[in-house]
């Protein structure tokens, strides 16, 4: 067996383990009156996507922690812009990511990813919708880098149906104003203070991350 076969068997084994999306995943990519070998196949590439989603919460939350290890050794001099993880926070606020918010964006991740195990639930922060942003980064780094052969569409049907919305994408745009009036009808607000300010009650999130007290 290849190195790359023992790669998807890998993730194929690690599928049953991302049950917060499972039912997500079935009920957009199975057509009920599809052949069974059209099944099939559906079949193996939600358990591919699964088994990346895993796999990719791993090793974004190892970035995350590895950046702040970094961060604070560095201190004054470190630089997010050549980290593993904050790199792929938006480039208008990189002089902000210091430790403070690390630690707050950490916790962020920890639930969204964790929500990959568990009970999906939809970011409920824009800190958690960056975090997902960077996770789907990391399955597509996968998908090119060992040949997963995920389908073209697979990010944008997961962003469908993970994210209530993607307004956060207006973040990476450096020449986009943020202020509400040139942002989408109940957009939330996303100038960096409201990073963490949830959107609903309850808000399904981390203490530490919406408590400002932290």
């Amino acid at each position: 067996m290849s190195e790359q076969e023992d790669y998807l068997t890998s993730l194929r084994s690690d599928a049953a383990k991302s049950a917060g999306v499972a039912a997500l995943l079935d009920e957009h990519f199975l057509d009920a009156e599809s052949d069974d070998f059209s099944r099939r196949r559906a079949a193996g590439k939600i358990a591919l996507i699964e088994g990346a989603l895993w796999h990719a919460s791993i090793i974004l939350v190892d970035e995350l922690f590895q950046d702040l290890l970094a961060m604070d050794a560095a201190d004054s001099d470190w630089d997010a812009g050549d980290s593993a993880a904050f790199s792929g926070l938006p480039d208008r606020y990189m002089d902000r990511y210091r430790s403070g918010f690390a630690r707050r964006f950490i916790a962020s991740a920890i639930v969204v990813t964790s929500r990959v195990a568990a009970i999906w639930f939809p970011p409920a922060t824009v800190a958690e919708e960056i975090a997902l942003r960077l996770l789907l980064d990391r399955v597509e780094m996968m998908n090119e880098l060992h040949d997963l052969n995920l389908d073209s569409g697979w990010r944008g049907a997961l962003e469908d149906l993970l994210f209530e919305d993607v307004d956060h994408e207006y973040l990476y745009d450096e020449s986009a104003p943020l202020e509400a009036e040139f942002l989408p009808a109940g957009a939330a607000p996303l100038t960096f203070d409201a990073w963490f300010t949830p959107f609903r009650s309850p808000p399904h999130s981390a203490p530490y991350a919406t408590d400002d007290a932290s």
